[in-house]
């Protein structure tokens, strides 16, 4: 019975007047710089059920009470969905409560929606950052494309020159490194670890790879099964005039061209000119290129981590949480941003022809997993000017927002993420699609 009495408490404080007070319980303001009693909290203290509420509203609330999607506007708005929908350039975007919102996609930055859970099919990594997953199932004759079947995007073609490298097991290339003066290698698995191959790929089909090795007169076919990966030295960067960044549930990540909605579906077009409508169901994020600079792409000017008893076990990483899987909170995938642990200082330049910058901040959701909670204190600073604090930032909090902050060209923009209570332990906090922006690209 008191299980029962602490659900009907928290499900009462969440439902109250028909409305979503999830919020109450966790506010997300512009700039938080401290905490304070809600009416829930006082609530829970007085039912005397505060640690089981607390714990089904982690466990249940914050999954069943969050909308379906998440749309980041240029204005730094952030709007909440059940249903995104559309035509053409015309968005309509309805919430929990049936209310109605129409926009254009030039007001829409970013729309995010479910988690992305890369599959182990093998994966193509290209030059800029983009990849592919699916099993290998074609190429040409000569050996310039390779087709793989995505679950998401079906049959791709690829071009091999764009092919930073193709990991066979779905992992990352990290382990798998050319050596000097080398061009192009295939890592054969053996029975402890993998042997390294130079040589020149000359084909790639449904029996494998079509491998030549240095010192030999004929190339063979690799099957896939054989092969752990393949390295190439150089790719081209793609020379495709995207507008938007598509980030699947399955893992893919490509740069598009954004033709808006058709049917119900998202349409862009893909670097190899063929037209994808892709389901919401299969979206993770879609970021949107045209006038913003995200930090992501951009080299800090400085950077500064450690750990308070040991060196940094997990360094900063761009367009992924600290621990290497893809940017994720509160069930949510995001294509760009910035994954760090306490204590970080990233110190980036304000660069030429923006004027505001704009960036949410939250423990990225691989820390729910982890057997300790941490807490952190982040800060966004202007020069030397604290411009945004976030005190005692905890797992489970929806992410706070910075709000728009103006900047000027060659200033300095530093995200700071500092020690809370407990250290360092668990501190794995995503800056979420840090993004400067222009006058123009607000509206």
């Amino acid at each position: 019975m008191w299980i029962l009495r602490a659900y009907l408490i928290v499900n009462k404080m969440l439902k109250k007047d028909g409305q979503n007070h999830f919020a109450a319980v966790w506010p997300t303001p512009q700039c938080q710089t401290g905490s304070g009693s809600s009416w829930c909290v006082d609530l829970l203290r007085q039912s005397g059920m505060a640690v089981v509420a607390t714990a089904l509203l982690l466990s249940v609330g914050a999954r069943a009470q969050q909308p379906g999607f998440e749309i980041a506007l240029r204005d730094g708005r952030v709007l909440y969905a059940e249903l995104v929908l559309g035509e053409g350039e015309d968005w309509r975007i309805t919430d929990a409560q049936g209310n109605v919102t129409k926009l254009k996609t030039s007001a829409v930055l970013s729309l995010h929606a479910g988690k992305v859970e890369p599959s182990r099919l093998p994966a193509a990594f290209l030059a800029g950052g983009e990849v592919v997953r699916g099993l290998l199932v074609g190429g040409d004759a000569g050996g310039d494309v390779l087709e793989l079947q995505s679950p998401v995007l079906g049959r791709t073609a690829l071009r091999v020159d764009r092919l930073l490298g193709l990991s066979l097991s779905g992992g990352d290339l990290g382990e798998f490194l050319l050596p000097d003066g080398s061009d192009e290698v295939l890592f054969q698995k053996v029975k402890l670890g993998f042997d390294r191959l130079t040589g020149t790929v000359h084909q790639f089909g449904e029996q494998g790879i079509r491998f030549q090795p240095d010192g030999q007169l004929e190339p063979r076919w690799f099957p896939v099964r054989e092969v752990a990966a393949l390295r190439f030295r150089a790719p081209e960067v793609a020379k495709f005039d995207a507008t938007a960044e598509l980030l699947t549930r399955a893992g893919d990540r490509l740069r598009v061209q954004w033709r808006g909605f058709r049917n119900g579906t998202l349409c862009v077009l893909l670097e190899d000119g063929r037209e994808l409508l892709l389901n919401m169901s299969d979206l993770g994020c879609l970021q949107m290129l045209t006038g913003v600079t995200y930090v992501s792409a951009l080299e800090p000017s400085e950077v500064s981590e450690a750990g308070p008893d040991s060196e940094v076990l997990l360094p900063w990483r761009r367009d992924q949480a600290v621990s290497g899987g893809a940017l994720a909170v509160f069930g949510r995938a995001f294509g760009r941003g910035l994954g760090v642990h306490s204590r970080s200082r990233l110190v980036f330049v304000v660069p030429n022809g923006v004027d505001q910058f704009w960036t949410r901040v939250a423990f990225d959701d691989c820390a729910l997993a982890l057997p300790v909670r941490g807490a952190v204190v982040a800060r966004v600073l202007v020069g030397d000017r604290v411009v945004f604090t976030a005190k005692d930032l905890r797992a489970g909090q929806p992410a706070y927002s910075t709000g728009l902050i103006p900047v000027r060209p060659a200033e300095t923009i530093s995200l700071e993420v500092d020690f809370g209570t407990g250290r360092d332990l668990g501190d794995r906090i995503d800056w979420l699609s840090p993004v400067f922006l222009t006058a123009g690209a607000r509206h």
